[in-house]
């Protein structure tokens, strides 16, 4: 049986709540933090949405966001976790996934 498709927002707003396999770390040093604000902010110039707020945790993260088309709040995340993840992965030269099932929204 599959998963239920994800419900999108009327209003647009989404709170996202994503964490690190077995709960393990997806920030190890400070550089980690800043390159996925960095991956944040060059999304923001592709496509149009709105960062409330963010809190980046050790092995979690939420963040407040605002898509302006409805449904694109799937290839905003979908572009963000996977940039990470390839620049993590490449960082401390490991493979497979680092984040543990689908984001919550």
């Amino acid at each position: 049986m599959g998963r239920k498709a994800r419900q999108y927002s009327q209003t647009g707003l989404y709170h996202i709540v994503f964490r690190g396999m077995n709960r393990q770390n997806i920030f190890e040093e400070e550089n980690d933090f800043i390159e996925m604000m960095e991956i944040m902010r060059s999304l923001k110039q592709e496509m149009p949405f709105e960062i409330y707020a963010f809190c980046l945790m050790s092995n979690h993260v939420h963040i407040l966001l605002k898509e302006h088309n409805m449904g694109d709040i799937s290839v905003i995340m979908h572009r963000l976790l996977t940039r990470y993840a390839g620049w993590f992965n490449r960082r401390y030269s490991r493979s497979g996934a680092l984040i543990a099932n689908r984001y919550k929204s």
